[in-house]
């Protein structure tokens, strides 16, 4: 079987050799650190055991981290709901900013690697570099516990704190509201047609329906069609939340459905509730896009 234990004097080396130095964190266990910096095109090359790699403590990493994110963003956006929060903790964890964390770490340069994936340029690659510093999260909860983690992460990502703090928690996909608050009235999934298309090529506006069974309950414009969709799901939950709102009859028609249109970020702008039947509005769009 395999040796399972890493070479000090090839694991360790320059500012490696003090973590303390690289990372402001005594470990130890020092052996946890230097496992945290062995990708396993390394073990192959060297006949150590797959284990021997940073692969395991990659994926206790992994769930440490997203803990200690999730805690945070739980207390500092108390008004935020699930799937804000979510969203916040996403941007913070996705590979390339796990792998911005561990460049400013410098840790791709620690990184032991085999020949081939040293040629190829494997140690910046994102994904090897957020898959490292999750392994160093990993070593230093292994090494002192959950808040020595929580610590070191809240102090290594603390550019990345501040930044999701200054923007706050991100808004919520109107669209997704929108099907939330439908299928909490017994209606269907809302859909979304194209119904017009303005302006040149090089800087088109997008007229986009929100449509519950064959019905129009929103419009909305935007420079893409998914601002366009946006919008109009504002617009319609705009409507379903007003006095305005009636199913109306059967002819596919919902008295005065709303125009969102969106600004240039892709967030809904103004709303303008319409007297006019649905069917008017949009009769109205197709001549002004033919004129």
């Amino acid at each position: 079987m395999a040796s399972s234990s890493i070479p000090t004097s090839l694991s360790r080396s320059g500012r490696a050799r003090n973590p303390a130095t690289l990372l402001g964190f005594q470990f130890r266990d020092p052996s946890l650190f230097d496992r945290a910096l062995v990708h396993r095109s390394y073990c192959n090359e060297h006949e150590l055991d797959a284990a021997d790699s940073y692969e395991r403590l990659e994926f206790l990493g992994d769930a440490v981290l997203e803990l200690v994110i999730s805690a945070r963003l739980y207390q500092q956006f108390p008004d935020a709901d699930e799937g804000q929060l979510t969203k916040s903790r996403s941007s913070l964890v996705r590979g390339n900013v796990l792998a911005g964390v561990a460049r400013r770490l410098e840790l791709g340069n620690l990184l032991l690697v085999g020949h081939g994936v040293k040629a190829s340029g494997g140690r910046d690659q994102d994904s090897v570099l957020a898959a490292t510093f999750e392994a160093v999260i990993a070593a230093v909860y292994l090494d002192q516990g959950l808040e020595a983690a929580r610590e070191f992460i809240h102090r290594i990502m603390a550019p990345e704190l501040a930044d999701i703090t200054q923007r706050g928690a991100p808004p919520e996909n109107p669209k997704s509201r929108l099907q939330e608050l439908l299928q909490g009235k017994g209606r269907p999934t809302p859909s979304y047609r194209l119904a017009g298309r303005d302006g040149p090529d090089h800087s088109p506006v997008f007229s986009v329906e929100a449509v519950v069974a064959e019905k129009v309950i929103g419009l909305g414009r935007g420079g893409k069609k998914s601002d366009a969709e946006k919008a109009a799901a504002e617009a319609a939950l705009d409507l379903l939340l007003s006095d305005n709102f009636s199913w109306g009859a059967d002819d596919g028609d919902v008295l005065h459905p709303p125009v969102r249109s969106g600004n240039e970020t892709g967030e809904p702008g103004d709303t303008e509730f319409s007297s006019a039947p649905a069917n008017s509005i949009l009769k109205r769009f197709r001549l002004n896009r033919k004129g």
